[in-house]
C-alpha cells in the first residue's frame, strides 16, 4: 500500500511487527529514504509559478473585468428538439415539460439552427479576441438548460468551485462540467454538497478581495456557508446578498463592467449592498428602464463587453465611460432563460 513501515496490528488476527526496506535503506524513520524525500507544502497552492508547473496554466479568476483567456460553453444541441408544443402553460407563456424537467419561453418550439447561429456568432466574437472556448463534453438530452454554463461553476483564484444548481431540471448538469473541466485539466476546488443549493449567476468576484453570493430561491445559506469555507481563508471577503421576492441571481442586478464601474438595477439591491460598493469605490451606473438584460453582459477585457443587442441606451450609457460594446443577436437563445452572462462560465481571465 505504498511507502508504509513499521506498523503493528491487533493480535491473533493480524501480521505484527513488520518493517518495509527499500534495497538497503528503511522506508522511513531516521536515515530512510522517506525523511530524505521531504514534504514541501511551500510555495503554497496559488502561487503563480507553481499553478503553471503543475496545472499548465494560472486557472481561475479574481475579478469579472480581467482579461477572459478561457471560458466553458454549450452549443444548443439535439436536447431542444425534445420540446414539444403540447406542453405550452399560458398561465406562465412558456413551454414546461412533464414533472417541470424544462421551459422555453414562448408558444413555439425552439429554432434549433437560429439558436446555434447566434451562438456561433457570439463563440467567434470572442475567438477574435483570443479566447479559447471549451465545450461541454457528453450532455444529454434530458438536460435542456446547459446553454447556460454560467450556473454550474463559478471561476475563484486558483481554479473552481462546481456548484449544485437548484431545480430538478439542471440536476446532472455538475457531471457535464466536472467531466469537461477534468479533460482540459482545471482545478477543481470545491464541489458544492449536502443540502446546498448555489448557481453561477448568484456569484461574483468583484475584485481581488471581495465576492459576492446571493441569498434567494436559489442560492441557500448551507451553500454560502461552504463559499465562506473556500475563501474567507485566503483573505477574500464573502458578501451575502438577500434578494428579493423570486428574484435569483446578482447577475441580473448588477454586473461589473469595468475596475470599479458596475451597471446596476438599484431597485433590486439592498440599500446596504449599495451603500457597500460606494464604500469600496465603485461607480454606479443605473440600467436604463426597460432595459433589465443589458446587465447580464459579458466582459471580454477592461473595456469591451458583449450585450444582448436592442439595449441601446444602455450600450450609450457604456460608451459615454469609454467602454466598448459589442451588440449580440440572441432572441432564441434568451428564451432558455439567460443572456450572455449566463451563457458563458469564464474557467481562466487575467488576474489583476
Amino acid at each position: 500500500c505504498g511507502d508504509f513501515c513499521e506498523f503493528t496490528l491487533d493480535k491473533g488476527h493480524f501480521i505484527t511487527g513488520v518493517r518495509m526496506e527499500i534495497g538497503n535503506t528503511p522506508a522511513c524513520g531516521k536515515g530512510s529514504l522517506i525523511e530524505y524525500i521531504v514534504a514541501e507544502p511551500e510555495p503554497e497552492f496559488l502561487d503563480p509559478e507553481r499553478m503553471v508547473r503543475c496545472w499548465g496554466a494560472r486557472w481561475g479568476a479574481n475579478s469579472e473585468y480581467g482579461k477572459l483567456k478561457v471560458v466553458y460553453m454549450h452549443r444548443p444541441g439535439k436536447e431542444l428538439l425534445t420540446m414539444r408544443k403540447e406542453d405550452y402553460m399560458e398561465e406562465y407563456d412558456a413551454l414546461i415539460g412533464p414533472n417541470r424537467s424544462y421551459y422555453w419561453a414562448g408558444k413555439d418550439v425552439p429554432n434549433l439552427e437560429k439558436a446555434q447561429e447566434q451562438h456561433d456568432y457570439f463563440t467567434d466574437i470572442l475567438r477574435s479576441h483570443g479566447v479559447e472556448v471549451v465545450y461541454s463534453v457528453d450532455n444529454p438530452d434530458y438536460l435542456r438548460k446547459t446553454v447556460n454554463t454560467r450556473d454550474v461553476a463559478a471561476a475563484v483564484p486558483g481554479g473552481m468551485m462546481v456548484l449544485r444548481p437548484a431545480p430538478y431540471m439542471r440536476h446532472g448538469e455538475e457531471l457535464v462540467a466536472t467531466r469537461t473541466l477534468g479533460m482540459r485539466g482545471v482545478p477543481i476546488l470545491a464541489t458544492i454538497h449536502g443540502t446546498g443549493m448555489l448557481e453561477g449567476g448568484g456569484f461574483m468576484m468583484l475584485d481581488p478581495e471581495h465576492a459576492v453570493v446571493t441569498h434567494s430561491c436559489r442560492c441557500n445559506g448551507e451553500a454560502i456557508t461552504q463559499v465562506r469555507a473556500l475563501l474567507e481563508p485566503i483573505g477574500i471577503e464573502v458578501i451575502e446578498v438577500a434578494v428579493p421576492g423570486y428574484e435569483i441571481h446578482i447577475d441580473g442586478m448588477l454586473s461589473i463592467v469595468d475596475e470599479k464601474t458596475a451597471l446596476v438595477n438599484s431597485t433590486l439591491l439592498p440599500y446596504t449592498f449599495i451603500t457597500k460598493l460606494q464604500s469600496l469605490g465603485y461607480k454606479l451606473l443605473e440600467v436604463p428602464e426597460g432595459e433589465s438584460w443589458a446587465i447580464n453582459n459579458l466582459v471580454i477585457e477592461p473595456g469591451l463587453v458583449c450585450m444582448i443587442d436592442g439595449m441601446n441606451a444602455s450600450k450609450k450609457l457604456l460608451e459615454r465611460q469609454g467602454i466598448e460594446v459589442i451588440s449580440l443577436p440572441w432572441d432564441e437563445n434568451i428564451k432558455s432563460g439567460g443572456g450572455p452572462h449566463c451563457g458563458t462560465c469564464p474557467l481562466m481571465r487575467e488576474y489583476v
